[in-house]
């Protein structure tokens, strides 16, 4: 039985005979270890365990989308949950516009090369004259102007994993990926011995979890949630096969 609520949420029935909020979790990091595949990756792992948590008050649901799609829910002032996010990508660096949590992991954004050819990154200039293998529609902070300028070449694909293996076969001199991302799939599709990581990444960044619109309470079991993770020994457990 599904009943409509303030705030825009949804209450479900529960086997208590109360109602559990239905608590949007909308993500655009559609790759893995963050969606592996339909169902599950991290994301599905964080939204059973915050369901745990809240002991039947919500159910947290995922929804993956791209980026543009949203953004047009946020403009719209929709109440959602938004995991793995970063106070800048979202042009929040105040934290005034939503209810940011506490760190969930730090991260990086990983740049990779051929074993054969490595690179060890030593910022934009150290990329140039060689091809970048992007994901379409995806930005890379001041190695665009390098693009833009045509000093480096870039050569676009439709995920990290397919950029991975065209750098294991060095048909790209270097790739820039999430560090968890590049760990996850290095490992996942066995190309160690195939591939460089270089010691000095592009961009190190805390990766975060907010909550848009005006639910004070489920922002504050977010924030409390959040904040007793690092020493969860369940959450632990549930994250550390996707984040070795």
């Amino acid at each position: 039985m599904i009943r409509p609520v303030l705030a825009g949420l949804l209450l479900v029935s529960t086997a208590s005979g109360a109602y559990a909020a239905d608590v949007p979790v909308m993500t655009y990091h559609e790759f893995p270890p963050f969606v592996t595949e339909q169902g599950k990756g991290l994301t599905y792992a964080l939204a059973d365990y915050m369901t745990k948590k809240s002991g039947g008050k919500y159910t947290f649901v995922v929804e993956a989308m791209p980026r543009k799609r949203l953004d047009t829910a946020l403009a719209e002032g929709k109440p959602v949950v938004v995991p793995w996010a970063t106070p800048a990508f979202f042009g929040d660096q105040e934290q005034t516009r939503y209810k940011w949590s506490a760190t969930l992991i730090q991260d990086a954004n990983a740049v990779v090369s051929p074993k054969a050819a490595p690179v060890e990154y030593a910022g934009p200039d150290s990329l140039s004259g060689k091809t970048l293998g992007g994901v379409a529609g995806h930005r890379y902070g001041p190695v665009d102007a390098l693009v833009d300028g045509g000093t480096i070449k870039r050569d676009d694909a439709n995920s990290e994993l397919t950029n991975l293996k065209k750098a294991a076969q060095a048909r790209i001199d270097v790739t820039i990926l999430a560090d968890t991302a590049a760990r996850y799939l290095i490992k996942s599709e066995n190309l160690a011995d195939k591939l460089h990581v270089s010691a000095t990444p592009h961009s190190k960044y805390e990766r975060r979890l907010f909550v848009a619109g005006p639910d004070a309470e489920l922002a504050g079991f977010i924030a409390r949630t959040v904040e007793g993770m690092a020493g969860d020994a369940d959450w632990k457990a549930i994250s550390e096969p996707y984040l070795k």
